[in-house]
């Protein structure tokens, strides 16, 4: 069963929480709208098994889902709200290893940290980075020394989709200063003054859909929404299934271990840029 609902952007956010409600299907081919941007999401991540007695998760599904959906849709993104490289059994032997190596293979375009990145000091994760084929974006942790991302990561990245842009920017939570091991040389930022200057410049550079891909507190998230123009954000860190539209952007969450794939299709005018809808599916 397939649905298609386009609203106008100050009434949209009722219709997501409708989808949810309702168990509708999200739409397919955008029929009015000229761009469709495929948003796939998952979040804490620490294995590539099956867990639930085997039963939900298990990165070998997210690989099949992923190359059907890009199949359906090339304009297709792939993204990690962080949290992989700890914890686990695994990790207390690789530090992350086999996880960056999975996110390799499955075709992962972009990440944030997690407050467990960095649960084996700033160096581990500097080489974890190095690993990686995909993109770390991370806004608000920075080096104390040079102001600049840590470890190399981007602030933000902008992507075009048949001539409209589309900028993603990560948070990530500032309480990773005390609960982990980043060192006296990483700092983290006000989440809200971060993204407020991401918007802004994202804005600036032509990009007419902005993303926040983050990994903060819902209670966070919501103050970001209410304190930027973001359009969409992507959140992790709770480990449960969460929607809010309280603070005014939509925030979706999956829960852990890739149990379910979330899909986002940002339905695009390609004259004007606007976002004229959202459909959101949990897989």
């Amino acid at each position: 069963m397939t649905s298609a609902l386009r609203v106008p952007r100050r009434t949209l956010l009722l219709f997501v929480l409708l989808f949810q409600a309702l168990s509708i299907v999200p739409a397919q081919q955008a029929t009015e709208c000229n761009v469709r941007v495929t948003l796939l999401q998952v979040n804490d991540v620490y294995q590539f098994s099956p867990v639930d007695l085997g039963t939900r998760g298990g990165l070998g599904r997210v690989l099949t889902l992923r190359k059907s959906i890009q199949q359906e849709n090339p304009n297709t993104l792939f993204l990690l709200a962080g949290d992989t490289i700890s914890p686990s059994v695994e990790s207390i032997t690789y530090k992350g290893a086999q996880m960056i190596e999975a996110w390799n293979t499955l075709g992962l375009d972009y990440a944030t940290f997690g407050n467990h990145e960095f649960d084996f000091g700033p160096d581990v994760l500097k080489e974890r980075m190095k690993e990686s084929k995909f993109g770390w974006i991370a806004a608000n942790v920075v080096e104390k020394q040079t102001g600049k991302p840590f470890g190399g990561a981007a602030p933000y990245v902008i992507r075009e989709f048949n001539g409209v842009k589309v900028g993603l920017f990560g948070l990530v939570l500032p309480e990773t200063k005390s609960t982990s091991r980043p060192g006296a040389d990483v700092d983290f930022l006000n989440p809200c003054d971060t993204a407020k200057a991401m918007v802004k410049e994202l804005h600036e550079r032509g990009a007419k859909v902005v993303v926040a891909l983050t990994h903060l507190s819902m209670r966070e998230d919501k103050e970001v929404a209410r304190c930027s123009d973001v359009d969409v954000i992507i959140g992790g860190h709770e480990h449960s299934l969460l929607e809010s539209s309280a603070g005014g952007a939509p925030i979706f969450k999956m829960t852990a271990e890739a149990r379910e794939l979330g899909r986002i299709d940002l339905n695009i005018e390609k004259s004007t840029g606007e976002l004229s809808s959202i459909d959101w599916k949990v897989i």
